[in-house]
Parts: structure tokens; C-alpha cells; sequence
């Protein structure tokens, strides 16, 4: 993957808040505590330079539940926005839209970026301007 490239990963896990030494990874603003099994997308992340940007945001808990099931009204945050920690200040805000269902008792997971594009400069045309400039 090119460097110059902005990558931003989705997926499904749960993380919590946890004390330990992986602030460069996720912060503390999650919901419940992280499951074991999912220790491999950490893993993922620190292997490919990637920071879980949703729990960089102090959000109410109705915006950090991403998964409810029903019966049992069991909740928890699962979804994620894994992104490149070079461009951590890029991402502007998260959050999900409480009472908002994409699957059944998923919750829309939303990110805000702020991406600046970048526009391809054509190397022929500026060699032609630089041939026919007058330099006297």
C-alpha cells in the first residue's frame, strides 16, 4: 500500500476501555470491556500502523453502542474505524445514530474527515512553459 495513500478499515470487534501502555492504538472512550477473541485486530493495528479512531472521541454512551440485541437488551460497541495514525488528525469526529439500524441491531457507525485532494500536475506541460519562458 502506497504511503501516500489514506486508508481507513471498517470492521467488527469489541474493545471497551482498558488501562494499558496501547494509547497510540485507542484511547479510552469506549463502551464495556474488550472481548479476548478480538486481540488479532489489535494485533492488525499495531502491525499495520493503525489507530481505532472511534475511541478517540468522549462521546454519551446512547453514541459509543454500536450492537443491541433484543430480548435481553444486551449492548455493547463493536464497530470501529481503524485508520492510519499519520492521519489521526484528519478524522474530525465519530459516533453512531441511536434508534438507527443498518442490520438488524447494528447501528450506523458515522466518521467525519477532513481529506484534502491533491491535484496531478501535468510534467509535460510544465517542461513546455519552462522551454519557451524569455529568461532576459
Amino acid at each position: 500500500m502506497a504511503d501516500s495513500n489514506f486508508i481507513i478499515v471498517t470492521g467488527d470487534s469489541s474493545w471497551g476501555q482498558h488501562n494499558d501502555n496501547l494509547h497510540d492504538i485507542y484511547r479510552d472512550y469506549g463502551y464495556d470491556s474488550r472481548n479476548e477473541k478480538d486481540e488479532g485486530l489489535l494485533e492488525f493495528c499495531d502491525t499495520w500502523d493503525l489507530t481505532i479512531c472511534k475511541t478517540y472521541f468522549k462521546k454519551g454512551t446512547n453514541y459509543l453502542i454500536t450492537y443491541q440485541s433484543g430480548k435481553y437488551r444486551s449492548q455493547s460497541q463493536t464497530d470501529y474505524i481503524p485508520g492510519r495514525k499519520r492521519d489521526r488528525e484528519a478524522v474530525v469526529s465519530t459516533g453512531t445514530f441511536p434508534g438507527k439500524e443498518c442490520m438488524m441491531q447494528h447501528r450506523l457507525v458515522d466518521g467525519g474527515f477532513r481529506v484534502r485532494a491533491t491535484q496531478k500536475q501535468n510534467v509535460k506541460e510544465d517542461m513546455e512553459t519552462k522551454r519557451s519562458y524569455n529568461w532576459d
